[in-house]
């Protein structure tokens, strides 16, 4: 019996337990179609209503808007001023070590000038590389060329310089005034110099070029420029660059110069004989820096995400060209300065189109820097702050686009076809 009822019990006790792995899957299942990463069939089309699957949570997630702090360290830290940053870069103090290292790289390049001065009469222009100010340095090797030939020094880090100006310089020191211009454009300057150049007793002409891979001198009309000087046999060009992208300005060949005093009518068919140097000097770049307006940092994080957002739809094809009606409209509403401001970069734009085969205006647009400092010289705006009080009247009617550039900054054009902007252009200029 005692047998019997313990096979009762094992029989009773395992009905009991197959009941409650049955009740358990049950609440498994139930539990699963409550879990929103499985996915919920219907068996017998007896379930009513969307049936929502893991891939409609994932989208639904991903849908939504991500939360940014605005807690950034440019905010919470008040920017530096001019004098500020200054006097602490004076009361900076290097080891011992660290400054005799500098100055052994400070006296290799000195060793090395009359070798670079040699290389320059030999015809080859010389490009000079490497981490670090090398204002001083390059100007220490200007004095050196003072003994072989007139030297000139272009300061490209200040947002005031441009070509035109420089060689505008040129001519007064030198008291060039014949043969006349060709034209007002900078490319007639270089001509008329490469000709007085290329006389006989003419004195040797070497020009030093402080960064030269600045914005405002990776435009086709300065590299343009450049060819032409390169293509007379008594001007000499050292120059500075310390943008990483800076060589792929330039041909990748150095053939050797010609330096016979030979006309100089195909400018083409020479390529620019640079010899590449490394001249780190590893020291601060307080020269080049000083000039920099320190005081639009606070906002440099705002403004970069505008851009780049921007840059983006611009990428997209989403700038729409506006209308001569639209323009009229605007442009009706706006300030004097705001008009001027218009005119200033449009007509750059347009001279950028007529030089290059483009027909897209963002091809021809032209960076912040360049117009903050044609806007500066013509008394347009004085400040950056000003100057994008103008811009935000333009942007907010998309009558100005604007996007990242590759080598770095902003460019700025008018989405409007060459032949619309000239219309415009005109009756502005005529009213």
């Amino acid at each position: 019996m005692s047998d019997v009822e313990m096979i009762d019990e094992d029989l009773e006790s395992s009905s009991h337990s197959e009941e409650d792995e049955s009740e358990d899957e049950n609440n498994a299942y139930n539990d699963n179609l409550d879990n929103p990463f499985i996915d919920d069939f219907a068996d017998d089309g007896e379930n009513e209503g969307p049936i929502q699957t893991s891939f409609d949570h994932y989208f639904m997630l991903s849908s939504r808007k991500l939360q940014t702090s605005s807690n950034v360290f440019s905010r919470a830290v008040p920017p530096i001023d001019r004098e500020a940053f200054f006097n602490t870069v004076k009361s900076m103090k290097q080891p011992k070590e660290t400054k005799a290292s500098l100055e052994e790289l400070h006296k290799l390049f000195q060793k090395m000038t009359p070798k670079y001065l040699l290389e320059l009469t030999l015809g080859y222009n010389l490009m000079f590389y490497g981490p670090g100010s090398k204002w001083t340095a390059l100007n220490e090797f200007a004095k050196l060329c003072a003994r072989s030939g007139h030297v000139f020094v272009a300061n490209g880090f200040l947002q005031e310089f441009s070509l035109k100006s420089f060689f505008i310089k040129i001519d007064d020191t030198l008291e060039i005034s014949s043969p006349p211009l060709e034209s007002p454009q900078v490319e007639s300057h270089c001509r008329r110099l490469c000709t007085l150049q290329s006389k006989p007793h003419a004195k040797r002409l070497i020009l030093i070029l402080h960064n030269i891979d600045v914005i405002g001198v990776r435009n086709i009309r300065a590299k343009k420029c450049i060819q032409i000087l390169n293509s007379c046999p008594n001007i000499h060009i050292a120059a500075s660059m310390d943008n990483i992208m800076a060589p792929l300005m330039w041909a990748d060949t150095a053939p050797i110069p010609d330096t016979s005093q030979s006309a100089t009518s195909d400018i083409s068919s020479r390529a620019i004989s640079w010899l590449w140097h490394d001249a780190t000097t590893f020291q601060p770049y307080d020269v080049e820096l000083a000039n920099i307006d320190r005081t639009n940092f606070a906002g440099a994080h705002v403004f970069k995400k505008t851009a780049k957002r921007k840059a983006g739809a611009g990428a997209a094809g989403t700038h729409e060209p506006i209308s001569e009606t639209a323009a009229h409209h605007v442009l009706a509403a706006v300030t004097e300065k705001a008009k001027r401001l218009f005119v200033l970069l449009g007509q750059r734009q347009l001279d950028t189109l007529a030089e290059s085969d483009t027909a897209q205006p963002q091809e021809a647009g032209m960076s912040y820097e360049r117009l903050f400092t044609s806007a500066r010289d013509d008394f347009i705006a004085t400040n950056d702050t000003a100057l994008r009080a103008l811009l935000g009247e333009f942007r907010d009617h998309g009558m100005i686009a604007s996007a990242n550039a590759a080598e770095g900054g902003e460019t700025l054009w008018i989405p409007m076809p060459k032949e619309s902007l000239a219309r415009v252009l005109k009756t502005l200029q005529s009213s």
